[in-house]
């Protein structure tokens, strides 16, 4: 079976027939890794954050992560802004009164006997109002409550993960670029209407692939 990201699932929206040939292409070709990405490396001192309970830890552990740079003025500023982010993201995380459950959940979501959708979600929390809380990191922010993505991981954790009605998990995402927590909880026709379209995406792919 040939598989792909959920956080690629909004270009597979866009052109489904194109992406399902990229994918067919790329059959066999094994990635390549060239270390980790500067964002990457933010989202793993969250990971530190919550594993050690201490900002000031999960800062130095930030900084040790980009020592190997070049120390110029850039790099500098990106690393302030990184720490600047790590620091609301800890403020914000108290202020909402989450308790983390969970880091880089692994998924998986069949769309039919030839592909299916893998990944890891980021972070998932329990809240305060009794239910879920399921985030993706973002830099921008912009316009993610329309992707397709969020109603179907909605539904997988609400079917899948915790066994709960839907209207118990919430999604959304942490956006370094306002440093806030952004989320949604999808009614029952959204998330229907969003099985739907990843159904005709998947059909299209099947005839491809």
């Amino acid at each position: 079976m040939s598989k792909f990201s959920i956080t690629q699932l909004e270009t597979a929206r866009k052109n489904p027939t194109q992406f399902a040939n990229n994918l067919k292409a790329a059959a066999g070709v094994k990635p390549s890794f060239f270390g980790r990405v500067k964002f990457t490396r933010w989202q793993d001192s969250i990971g530190e954050f919550h594993k050690q309970s201490d900002l000031l830890k999960a800062i130095n552990y930030l900084e040790r992560s980009f020592s190997n740079r070049a120390d110029n003025l850039k790099n500098r500023k990106e690393v302030i802004k990184f720490i600047s982010s790590l620091d609301a993201y800890a403020a914000e995380f108290k202020k909402k009164g989450f308790t983390i459950l969970e880091r880089r959940t692994n998924i998986h979501i069949d769309l039919n006997a030839k592909v299916f959708i893998s990944g890891q979600i980021p972070i998932t929390y329990m809240n305060t109002k009794g239910g879920f809380s399921v985030y993706f990191f973002s830099q921008t922010g912009i316009g993610w409550e329309g992707e397709l993505r969020f109603p179907i991981v909605q539904k997988y954790f609400a079917e899948t993960i915790y066994g709960v009605d839907l209207n118990k998990i919430e999604v959304g995402i942490f956006s370094t670029a306002n440093d806030k927590f952004s989320q949604e909880t999808f009614s029952d026709a959204e998330v229907m209407s969003a099985e739907n379209e990843l159904r005709e995406i998947g059909k299209i792919m099947f005839d491809i692939l």
